[in-house]
């Protein structure tokens, strides 16, 4: 999560309304504006010179709707996108603290703006957004890493209920995940249990991304100093992913062999039991090895280089892991899971000077870069205009349109920028068949 995400926000509510808006209108005569029907007009003519790269005629459109109450909040993450696209930072930061103002636990909102007032320079005050954030998302001083054991199990052991718990910490509630997801592995419910831990894990990667942000965000006022307190809290999360992959990976084994004693007709509800810290690191080391292979054919493939680092980390390969993520920067230099994790590897590997370096480049994002990830959030949108996309992310890669690496990389990159098009369901097809994004 980062301010990439911007770019893919409000895209769904401009396609999917079929707004009868004519081919030009006076706006500031302000005809028909003071309805939802008049603002939603308008809005689409902004959505049209967006499409048509008229970027600058798009956000004059949204300035002047932004400043009307019946203006829908799509047409605010629109006019956020296009400015930064546009390099106006100011007004990208002014529609995000709009946003935010709105929706104050809107996290997405929230961590694009304190990375926007770190690319304005602004250190001071993206580290005021990012405590604020901190305060709703976790308080990890002193908290670290669970360790991973049989004991593990017995001191999470105990009935947890479906019922929501009360809005508290964000480590809290990824411990509250974590607890519900071995007490379904435990009855037998793997699925379930997956779901859950995967929900730990997404919320553990919103508090890296947090962390990271606020960590170079207080070396810089610090002029280099690297706090301890928050150099501790992102090691401790990057060491908590690795536990709840090394859960996911127990939950697996254990589905499986609980399969197995199915079809022979024994008892199944020992399957989860059966399985240790030993069986753990054997599967993680193998699905290491399966995605090394794939790799030495697919080597422009962020996403199989990203899973490669995770397993690295959880089985303790530290250097492999941080050679790992540092191919995935190379190829998408703004994935931000990957950038944290890189530097809280580089932490615990004792190479602090590599940090800030690392975290600069993966929160900075140039206006040419913005310029791309914006065209290519719009061009998702139309079929022609993504294949004109693809075909120019192909002549970058040195490879021939359609391109396995191609097409990941493609589903990669709408990951970070948060667009989830089913119709685009076709380009993360090669990374399900390669196996790059399995668990």
């Amino acid at each position: 999560m980062s301010v990439l995400r911007i770019f893919g926000r409000g895209l769904h509510q401009a396609m999917n309304r079929n707004l009868a808006a004519p081919d030009s209108m006076d706006l500031r005569a302000g005809r028909h504006t003071g309805t939802m029907a008049g603002s939603n007009q308008y809005a689409a003519l902004g959505w049209r010179a967006e499409q048509a790269g008229q970027l600058s005629q798009a956000l004059a459109i949204y300035d002047l709707l932004a400043a009307r109450p019946a203006a829908p909040r799509w047409v605010e993450q629109r006019r956020a996108a296009v400015a930064l696209a546009l390099g106006r930072n100011a007004t990208a930061i002014a529609a995000c603290e709009k946003l935010r103002a709105a929706n104050p636990r809107d996290m997405v909102t929230t961590l694009a703006l304190s990375q926007l007032l770190l690319n304005a320079g602004e250190d001071r005050a993206a580290t005021g957004v990012l405590e604020h954030a901190a305060e709703q998302l976790a308080n990890l001083e002193g908290v670290g890493a669970m360790e991973f054991s049989e004991a593990m199990l017995d001191c999470l052991e105990g009935p947890v209920g479906d019922a929501a718990e009360p809005e508290s910490s964000g480590v809290y509630r990824v411990q509250m995940l974590s607890r519900r997801g071995l007490s379904y592995l435990q009855r037998g419910r793997y699925v379930r249990a997956t779901e859950l831990f995967q929900d730990a894990m997404n919320l553990v990667d919103t508090l890296l991304v947090c962390h990271g942000q606020w960590l170079l965000a207080q070396a810089r006022v610090e002029r280099g100093a690297l706090p301890e307190h928050l150099v501790e809290s992102v090691i401790s999360l990057s060491q908590l992913s690795d536990l709840l992959l090394q859960y996911m990976a127990r939950t697996k084994l254990a589905g499986n062999l609980a399969e197995a004693l199915r079809q022979r007709h024994l008892r199944q509800d020992l399957a989860s039991w059966a399985t240790g810290c030993h069986e753990v690191q054997c599967l993680l080391r193998t699905e290491r090895a399966r995605l090394g292979a794939l790799v030495v054919e697919h080597r422009q493939n962020a996403e199989l280089h990203y899973r490669i680092g995770l397993c690295h980390r959880a089985t303790g390969e530290l250097e492999a892991a941080a050679a790992s993520f540092t191919h995935v920067l190379a190829l998408a230099p703004h994935h931000a899971q990957s950038g944290v994790r890189l530097a809280a590897t580089l932490l615990q590997l004792h190479r602090p000077t590599e940090v800030l370096r690392v975290l600069e480049r993966t929160f900075t994002l140039d206006p040419a870069a913005a310029r791309q990830y914006h065209a290519l959030a719009v061009a998702s949108t139309d079929a022609a205009k993504f294949d004109r996309a693809v075909m120019a992310l192909a002549r970058d890669l040195g490879v021939g349109y359609g391109a396995p690496d191609v097409k990941a990389n493609i589903a990669f990159a709408l990951g970070m920028l948060g667009v989830h098009d089913a119709d685009k369901e076709q380009w993360k097809e090669y990374a399900a068949e390669s196996g790059a994004c399995a668990s």
